[in-house]
């Protein structure tokens, strides 16, 4: 993380350094809600999404309330601590294949500008997950 918002996740390790999953790659799955309206989706990278530097946030129902300008934070179920900042909401539009809605995020974090980070190494409910029924 930085002092703006989520980077990514370590993927690798080696011995002087450590390869970042970041927000924008699809191999990054988490859960994630938007700030204003709890509203709770999935954020993960999306090729078609990355190349412009935004990253989805997706399986949001239709009866939604999100909105443009939205800061999308962690939800604290999975791999990431509860309620840091993601990014914020840039368009809103239908899922062609679901009948749900997605929306494009822009990173808080500018990456081409990155220098420095702190890495969490354990948290409370770390790899927690939630089960049917659990919300």
């Amino acid at each position: 993380i930085t002092n703006v918002g989520v980077v990514g996740y370590i993927s690798e390790v080696g011995i002087t350094t450590s390869k970042v999953t970041t927000i924008l790659d699809p191999a990054l799955v988490a859960g994630a809600f938007d700030s204003r309206t709890g509203d709770a989706g999935v954020l993960s990278g999306a090729t078609e999404f990355a190349v412009n530097g935004y990253t989805r946030f997706y399986n949001l129902p239709r009866t939604c309330s999100v909105a443009v300008g939205d800061l999308v934070v962690t939800s604290g179920s999975g791999i990431f601590p509860d309620g840091l900042i993601l990014g914020s909401i840039n368009n809103i539009a239908s899922d062609q294949i679901s009948s749900s809605l997605f929306a494009t995020v822009t990173p808080t974090v500018k990456f081409s500008e990155l220098k420095n980070v702190m890495i969490i190494t354990a948290f409370s409910g770390q790899g927690n997950q939630l089960t049917n029924g659990e919300n």
